[in-house]
Formats: structure tokens, C-alpha cells, sequence
């Protein structure tokens, strides 16, 4: 099943897709026409200068004659030094007047560029080169054909890879989300079910998740807890020490605690403590550091030890007290057993002799 993609981010690759589709479509053949146009005119006016230059001898030798020489005139615009190809080549006074031309006229549109001629310091006249640069629009138009087909490509490819990938990740997003709420879900069902107490805190010490069994164990329910600091549920002797462990784990010092069972006295609501249990972990997510405590009441085992410890010094007493016993018994047997030995009596006790 294909992922669902958010819409704003749709719009968004859609209008990329066309500024890259339009940059291609249009950059293109502008580029084109630009970069040619250019290239024509430096051309052109390139000419235009040399077949000046030519002239400006011919101004210099006959600076009065110089414009009836029309066949010498028109053999440098001609062929000197280089030959007029595609153009048309004419030589103006300062009024603008034609004195020669020479050339085929070429098809619009037509470019046009001049170099002067002078004359002890003086413009006298100009020569004119007219080129067409037809080819160049010809030659954009079909670079803006291949605009149009690039910009097509670039435009379907750019749109479809982003949304491919932006599918796969939507997809990719949707697994993992959909594996976290099944964690959270057991998670939560093992909180809820649990029969150790489980409870929660921020890295200030404030109560952020408390199960049922925490209810049952300390009486108080998760709203009455929530947001209530740990010293709660901490008998009052022992607060002092729990808030300089806080202030400790705040400033990035030993956290003696974590990863540790240790036994420890609790405070239940009716002020009653009571011997708990306590499995310490930390863990961080995008909103801190958290710590999560896992408390068993060992209340009953507490007093089942205390029983046990009870029955054994019952016992070595008794058995000191038997051994003690004995003891005597064996120093009255072997008293009597000396006092008929005195009176030549045998002996009442034979199994005490030797002894």
C-alpha cells in the first residue's frame, strides 16, 4: 500500500518542478540567443572596424579626393583585407549621405554597426556594416523546441524522484510510527498491569507517570501524584539526602543509583513507611531526561527475615543452653562414679569412666 504524502509538501515539489521545468524551458534558448547575438555583434563589429581602418588609408593618402575613388573604395569594403560575406558594407559622410555601397542587402532583422572615419581629428565619415542575424532567431526558435522537450524532462523528472523518495519516507514514517505505538501500547499495558509499583520523573525530580500499583503501595492516586515532587513519597529524615542526589544528577555528577536495586524506606499517604524495593533507570527523549523507578513492597519478606533472624537466636540459645546441660550432666556422672569409688562401691556409671 502506497503511503500517503501530505499534501503542502506536494504543492511544494509541484511548484519547484516548475520553476526548474520554466528555468530550463526559457534559460535555454535565451542563453542561446544571447550568448549568439553577442557573438554576432562582436563579429560584425570587428568588420566594421577593419574595413574602416582599410578606408582610412586610402582618407590619409587623398584626404580631398578620397571619396570619388568609388571603384578603389568599393574593392577595400570588398575584398580588403578581408572579403564581405552575407553583408552589406557602406560608406556614409558625416550627414549621413551614402558614397558607396556594396553588398547584398540582407533579410530582416537586421543588426548594424559602424566605425568612423577620421581626419585630423575629425569625423569625416563612417562605414556601415549591416548583417543579418536571422539564423540566430531561426536557431532559437529551435532551442526554445528543445526548451519546451528538456523542460518537460526536467520538470517530470524533478517531480516524480522527490515524490518517490517523499513516498518511501511517508511510508518509512507510517512503519516506524506504527511499531511505536505498538511499543507504547505494550508498554502501557505492561505499566498498567504490572504488580511492582512503576513511577516516573523529570530530571527536577517531578512525578510525570505513575501506574496503579504506585496507587496501592503509597495511597495516592496518578492525579493527586502527577506533577507532585518525589519527596512524596520519601520519609522526611531521608529528603535532605534524595535533593542533593537530584541537584547532583542535574549538574552531570555520579549517579551512584542507576542501574542499581537497592533497598530503601518509602512513605505511604497515611504517613506509615514502609521497606521498598527500588530498580532505578534514565533515559532521554526529545524533552529531557527522564528516570523511571521500579518499586517492589518487601514489607513481608522484611518481616519474614526478621522471623527467621528471630527463630535462629532462639535456636543457638537453646543450644547453648542444651550444650550447657550436657555438659553438667556428664560432671555429675562423673562425680558420683568418684564418690563409690571412695567407698569401694562400683561404679554406677562405666561409660563415664576414661572420660
Amino acid at each position: 500500500m502506497t503511503a500517503p504524502v501530505d499534501p503542502r509538501l506536494v504543492r511544494i515539489v509541484k511548484r519547484l518542478a516548475l520553476v526548474f521545468a520554466l528555468s530550463v524551458g526559457i534559460g535555454f534558448p535565451a542563453t542561446y540567443f544571447g550568448l549568439s547575438y553577442l557573438n554576432r555583434i562582436e563579429r560584425v563589429e570587428g568588420l566594421a572596424k577593419i574595413k574602416a581602418g582599410a578606408v582610412s588609408v586610402l582618407v590619409a593618402g587623398t584626404p580631398e579626393l578620397w571619396r570619388y575613388q568609388v571603384q578603389r573604395l568599393e574593392e577595400l569594403l570588398l575584398r580588403y583585407p578581408l572579403p564581405l560575406e552575407d553583408a552589406r558594407a557602406t560608406v556614409r559622410d558625416a550627414a549621413g549621405n551614402s558614397i558607396v555601397a556594396v553588398g547584398t542587402f540582407p533579410e530582416a532583422p537586421v543588426l548594424i554597426r559602424a566605425s568612423a572615419l577620421h581626419d585630423s581629428g575629425r569625423v569625416i565619415a563612417r562605414v556601415e556594416i549591416a548583417h543579418s542575424y536571422r539564423d540566430i532567431v531561426f536557431g532559437t526558435l529551435l532551442a526554445a523546441l528543445l526548451g519546451v522537450v528538456l523542460g518537460a524532462l526536467v520538470y517530470a523528472t524533478v517531480l516524480l524522484l522527490p515524490l518517490r523518495a517523499l513516498r518511501r519516507v511517508s511510508a518509512a514514517l507510517v512503519r516506524e510510527s506504527t511499531a511505536l505505538r505498538a511499543i507504547e501500547a505494550r508498554y502501557q499495558a505492561l505499566v498498567e498491569t504490572a504488580n511492582d509499583a512503576i513511577v516516573t520523573a523529570d530530571r527536577e525530580g517531578t512525578i510525570v507517570g505513575w501506574n496503579p500499583a504506585c496507587e496501592r503501595m503509597f495511597g495516592y492516586t496518578e492525579t493527586e501524584a502527577a506533577g507532585q515532587p518525589l519527596t512524596l513519597v520519601v520519609p522526611h529524615r531521608y529528603r535532605d539526602r534524595h535533593l542533593d542526589g537530584i541537584q547532583r544528577i542535574q549538574a552531570g555528577g555520579e549517579r551512584r543509583m542507576i542501574g542499581k536495586t537497592v533497598e530503601l524506606v518509602g512513605l505511604n499517604k497515611a504517613g506509615k513507611e514502609l521497606p521498598i524495593e527500588l530498580a532505578l533507570s534514565a533515559w532521554e527523549s526529545a524533552e529531557g531526561r527522564f528516570f523511571t523507578g521500579i518499586i517492589r513492597d518487601v514489607t513481608e519478606r522484611s518481616l519474614a527475615e526478621q522471623e527467621s533472624t528471630r527463630q535462629l537466636e532462639e535456636l543457638r540459645r537453646w543450644q547453648a543452653v542444651m550444650l550447657g546441660r550436657e555438659d553438667r550432666i556428664i560432671a555429675l556422672k562423673r562425680d558420683v562414679n568418684e564418690l563409690l569409688g571412695r567407698l569401694g562401691e562400683p561404679v554406677r556409671y562405666p561409660s563415664q569412666e576414661g572420660k
